[in-house]
């Protein structure tokens, strides 16, 4: 049940938003709230197993970003990944406490920051690879 409308006053757009979507989606029936199903499971393993397989025939730039919570992969898969990959410019930045949704959809201000962080991590990565040009 949502918090009546007066409970609202003095909240953020950020945190309405924040606080509709978990409410609409831990009530809705509609949606699965179990655990993985084991055929899922193991077919996601399976994939990753191929997956790593061809790490060595990735010889282009990578920054590949993971939190350490993630309860749908693993990050140790992704550190695996990036230490195999063909290239000598693989990147692998783990992010302390965050799950596989990294950009929740908002939250509170510390939400905003580490978002905020992460897109600037990225955009200094990307940017220190590419050479710009003077008109």
């Amino acid at each position: 049940m949502l918090t009546p409308l007066a409970d609202w006053q003095g909240m953020s757009n950020n945190q309405i938003l924040y606080l509709i979507t978990n409410v609409i989606f831990v009530d809705d029936d509609r949606q699965y709230h179990g655990g993985v199903r084991v055929a899922t499971a193991l077919s996601l393993v399976a994939d990753l197993g191929e997956f790593q397989k061809v790490a060595p025939h990735f010889d282009v730039p990578m920054k590949i970003i993971h939190g350490d919570r993630d309860r749908v992969t693993s990050h140790l898969g992704s550190l695996n990944f990036a230490a195999s990959a063909g290239t000598d410019d693989a990147e692998c930045t783990i992010y302390e406490g965050l799950e596989h949704i990294m950009f929740k959809v908002g939250g509170d201000e510390g939400d905003i920051r580490v978002r905020r962080a992460i897109l600037q991590d990225r955009d200094d990565w990307f940017l220190e690879r590419v050479a710009l040009k003077d008109d």
